[in-house]
């Protein structure tokens, strides 16, 4: 856009110089045509946001940042914006919406939501997880829970074509995503008393992040700033399930740890408060 608007300039300054009856009808229609351009290229930043993929965009970037209020409602308006959404990205932003009501507890306004993603697919299992996350919190069917926690680890094997695709980024990236999988799963199995499987899971989830958070965090890209936010988010995310499942095995020292780094890596989100609020009953703070 700045490079548009300064080719425009410049052909106003040129005109505005020409001798006298040299301002043809072709400079004008040019110039016609190029303020013409130039407007729509503003318009199209202005209201880009406000079309679907790019609120989906703009919710995400405020559910990493806490602001779950805010990110709903760019999900609700993009859901109410076009009846004709293709599936695919109908089913991404009724997930979001449900994990943005689940992070402000409002839990039997989530569940429909998620209900209806997956009916409509769940290709990389990001819905199955959610409402995995959804039966753990409300301590509630913990086999179903179970179930959907091995149903995301296989879509998260199969359906992370579009993020491995990014090359080296995108494979850890979708390691880590896998990683938070098997980490919810050791979550159902503990809950369910079966601590050898749940222990196997938890090792595993961690050694497969592991590398993938090393070498992303030394990411320096034009959106390093970014990924060092989604990288804080994520760990979050992993360490609170890890941190869950340890306690839910009365492993309450390891749990502490755990749930101390899921704390402490992004402070503003809702998981992490609900570490900080096991860990207050268990008598510990955050340090």
């Amino acid at each position: 856009m700045q490079g548009s608007g300064s080719r425009m300039l410049l052909l106003f300054a040129l005109a505005a110089n020409r001798p006298e009856g040299m301002f043809d009808t072709t400079l004008i229609l040019t110039l016609a045509g190029l303020l013409a351009l130039g407007a729509f290229g503003i318009w199209l930043v202005v209201s880009g946001n406000r079309w679907p993929d790019g609120l989906l965009d703009r919710g995400l970037r405020l559910s990493i940042a806490g602001q779950y209020a805010e990110a709903e409602q760019c999900y609700r308006e993009a859901l109410a914006k076009d009846s004709k959404l293709k599936p695919r990205l109908r089913a991404r932003l009724l997930t979001c919406l449900g994990d943005a009501l689940m992070d402000q507890d409002r839990f039997p306004e989530s569940r429909p939501y998620l209900e209806e993603a997956l009916a409509i697919g769940d290709p990389s299992g990001s819905c199955r997880g959610s409402l995995a996350d959804w039966l753990l919190l409300q301590r509630s069917d913990p086999p179903r829970a179970l179930e959907l926690s091995n149903q995301s680890i296989q879509a998260s094997t199969d359906g992370l074509g579009e993020i491995t695709s990014a090359g080296r980024i995108g494979q850890h990236l979708a390691s880590i995503v896998r990683a938070d999988a098997w980490a919810r799963r050791a979550w159902a199995l503990a809950m369910l008393a079966r601590q050898a499987e749940s222990q196997e899971s938890i090792g595993f989830a961690l050694k497969l992040a592991g590398p993938s958070f090393a070498a992303l965090s030394r990411y320096r890209g034009r959106s390093g700033a970014l990924m060092a936010t989604t990288l804080s988010a994520d760990r979050t995310f992993l360490y609170w399930h890890t941190g869950m499942a340890l306690l839910a095995m009365g492993q309450i020292g390891k749990a502490r740890e755990h749930l101390q780094i899921a704390g402490n890596a992004a402070p503003h989100l809702k998981c992490a408060a609900r570490c900080r609020q096991q860990l207050e009953r268990l008598g510990t703070s955050i340090g």
